[in-house]
């Protein structure tokens, strides 16, 4: 079947979603920015620091000999009171039953912003600086209104929440396909979480989901469109980029850029061009940066792993790490085996994710069973559709996801691993959320040839109306569990 969209068959019940999704998103932002304690995202410490580094216009990180450490590592030079706010929340997250006190939010909230600067080591100083803007501009507005570094910290978790709300607002009102799956991905409690702080994660999944709306609209074409624009290959080339710099594993991504399309404007020449053009900014930021910024030895979390040796042992022997792949998958490491845990990190652990077990923010366990009936929900929806992708262009999709997870897997044995260790360690399963927004195109109008022969209950008007209402309850459900996981972890 041509990937040239029918404008009879458009949906435009696939825009419809964009609009309820902006108003609990962005009480969602509201909820978690002033509910979450200081530093309470996962490596939201980390990526303030970043974003401190990247606002005094230190756009790279620079690479200094740790005499502590004994090798060189990755930093920046960054305001000292910050680092001393940064550790008096440190005790949160390392030990699971402590509580926020009033008075040391009181007296945290009283530290301003000094004059003096220290070196501060920082893996995130490793990230180029361009997911980091926004954080950065706003702690230049926190710096000269005065306010205090908590302070400043509620602005920047705004600041960032808001722009990924608005990416992924213009994402809904894009997609031609896969818009209910992208709406429940998108108020999971995991993603709010990380849209609502310092780190890039948080454009990172406005920038996922904008890409795959993007996809669609080019692969699938709109009522006005019926090829793609040389704007819309450019604006896709640039969100790939965008985020295939910030985090390596997205690389596989630029595979888009050559998916096959039929037509007189298809420009395949530009699509050629802005892939190798793509694959030179990519790969030319990660060579400069393992340079100049960190050894490949620097990124590893302890100094007896060793990535380099863990290389070649996986290029010699593949099917070492395919298996430690499997364990990780399987393995009952902690209280559950490793997809029960990757699941509920991929819906939402409100705290930081290297701590697991009992003691953390984790929500009721029916709730991740309610999170599969609603994702679930989603899928058919998306399969329900009276638009399609080629089987081609599906293929590229589950290719892309693939690769991307095995890249996921991949980077982690790498750097967080021991040499041939049983199973691969630091993979959490809040990585998984941009490549899951891509399972709509992969889905999309898988049951249209069924309906075509049987149209009785699976036609449009149907099935389209209860899904669509039935998903408008799922952020009903995530605010106010997120509020009680929240204030009993942190408060009460």
């Amino acid at each position: 079947m041509s990937n040239i969209h029918n404008p009879s068959a458009f949906c435009p019940t696939e825009e419809r979603l964009a609009w309820p999704f902006l108003f609990f998103a962005v009480a969602g932002v509201l909820l978690f920015a002033f509910l979450t304690p200081p530093f309470q995202v996962p490596d939201e410490d980390a990526h303030f620091l970043r974003a401190e580094e990247v606002s005094r216009g230190q756009l790279v990180g620079e690479r200094r000999y740790i005499a502590d450490a004994s090798r060189f590592m990755t930093g920046g030079d960054v305001d000292s009171n910050a680092m001393f706010v940064v550790a008096r929340f440190a005790v949160l997250k390392d030990a699971p039953s402590k509580r926020l006190s009033e008075d040391a939010l009181v007296d945290a909230s009283g530290i301003q912003w000094g004059g003096q600067t220290t070196f501060h080591k920082n893996p995130a100083s490793y990230y180029p600086p361009h997911l980091y803007l926004p954080g950065a501009f706003a702690i230049m507005v926190g710096k000269s209104l005065g306010l205090s570094i908590v302070d400043t910290l509620l602005l920047v978790r705004v600041t960032n929440g808001l722009l990924a709300t608005l990416l992924a607002f213009v994402a809904l009102r894009l997609a031609v396909v896969g818009s209910p799956l992208l709406f429940f991905v998108l108020l999971m409690p995991m993603s709010l979480f990380q849209m609502t702080s310092a780190s890039q994660d948080s454009l990172l999944i406005g920038i996922s989901a904008l890409t795959v709306a993007l996809l669609s609209r080019i692969w699938v074409g709109t009522a006005t469109f019926s090829f793609p624009t040389r704007g819309q290959v450019i604006c896709l080339a640039a969100l790939i980029v965008a985020a295939s710099t910030a985090k390596p594993t997205h690389i596989p991504l630029i595979l888009f850029l050559l998916a096959p399309l039929k037509g007189a404007q298809s420009h395949k020449g530009l699509r050629w061009m802005c892939c190798v053009l793509a694959l030179l900014v990519v790969a030319g930021w990660q060579l400069w940066s393992m340079k100049y910024l960190s050894s490949f030895a620097a990124l590893t979390w302890r100094p007896t792993i060793d990535p380099s040796r863990q290389l070649a042992d996986v290029l010699a022997h593949p099917s070492g790490f395919l298996g430690a792949i499997w364990h990780a998958v399987t393995w009952k490491a902690w209280e559950s085996p490793g997809y029960i845990e990757y699941w509920q990190e991929f819906i939402g652990v409100l705290h930081w994710l290297w701590r697991r077990g009992s003691g953390g923010a984790f929500f009721p366990a029916y709730f991740y069973g309610i999170a599969v009936v609603y994702m679930m929900v989603a899928t058919l929806a998306c399969a329900l559709s009276q638009t399609r992708v080629t089987n081609s262009q599906r293929l590229l999709v589950a290719t892309v996801i693939g690769g991307g997870i095995i890249l996921t897997f991949l980077s982690m044995y790498l750097v967080f691993t021991d040499f041939r260790g049983y199973a691969v360690q630091g993979v959490q399963g809040r990585y998984l959320i941009p490549f899951s927004m891509l399972l709509g195109l992969l889905v999309a109008g898988t049951i249209h040839p069924i309906r075509a022969r049987k149209r009785s209950y699976w036609s449009f008007p149907n099935h389209k109306k209860w899904m669509w209402y039935l998903l408008l309850t799922w952020p009903v459900i995530v605010l106010p569990f997120s509020a009680r996981t929240l204030v009993f972890r942190y408060y009460v």
